[in-house]
């Protein structure tokens, strides 16, 4: 199964090569965080920012070097019988908070659960978000998968890199549950687990917005990502 998802990601990133001229790129560092309540529950947050980087090409773009948002993310987490998990989050995000900023505010709801297979770990997520904009309202729905396995041996131990390869379906509407849209996110990364269990990863994720539509749009989003638990 990982051989298999991280060689269609690997297809896709290299097809999409060839298309990088036309296609800008964008950095999202954030920085995530979580701890136990107690019993079966838990927490954890999340710090988003996005920065546009350009065209690999090197031509002038004019989002280049551009704050594109600022987003804070919590959850509370109830663990399930098997691993599995249900989750209440709160999103607030900010686009472009440094030039005529637009704020959203999200509801999300969540179902997770991880599969194993050998060395291989497989995280399945499903989410039903309502998002809240100044002037309208979205409905979404998301499923993703992630595969990710160790470098050495068939368990991850500290001071040791793994690989990591997913794919993410977005369905979303309007409030009237009409004007859907399709959205896609495939990508592929490696991480680092550290001695005090915090881990760091780099991800090159290809974004496509709007699939089988006139207005498709795409990107390319360079990913860096600090793991802390407490």
């Amino acid at each position: 199964m990982f051989r298999s998802l991280l060689l269609i990601a690997l297809a896709l990133l290299l097809h999409l090569s060839t298309l990088q001229a036309q296609m800008s790129v964008v950095w999202e560092p954030d920085i995530s965080m979580s701890g136990g309540l107690g019993g079966q529950w838990s927490w954890n947050t999340k710090f988003v920012t996005r920065v546009a980087l350009g065209q690999p090409d090197g031509q002038h773009h004019p989002d280049a070097g551009r704050v594109l948002l600022a987003e804070a993310q919590g959850y509370v987490n109830r663990r399930l019988i098997g691993g599995r998990r249900i989750t209440l989050g709160l999103l607030y995000g900010i686009e472009n908070p440094l030039d005529e900023a637009k704020a959203e505010k999200r509801i999300i709801w969540q179902y997770s659960f991880r599969s194993q297979a050998g060395s291989i770990s497989l995280l399945h997520r499903a989410r039903i978000e309502q998002r809240f904009f100044e002037e309208s309202f979205q409905h979404r729905i998301r499923y993703r998968m992630i595969a990710d396995k160790p470098l050495q041996g068939e368990k991850l131990d500290a001071g040791e890199w793994y690989l990591f390869a997913g794919t993410e379906l977005l369905l979303s509407s309007n409030e009237h549950f009409r004007k859907f849209r399709i959205d896609n996110r495939t990508g592929i990364g490696a991480g680092f687990l550290f001695a005090n269990e915090h881990r760091l990863q780099f991800e090159l994720q290809h974004r496509a917005q709007r699939m089988f539509d006139k207005s498709y749009a795409s990107r390319l989003w360079l990913i860096t990502s600090w793991i802390i638990p407490f």
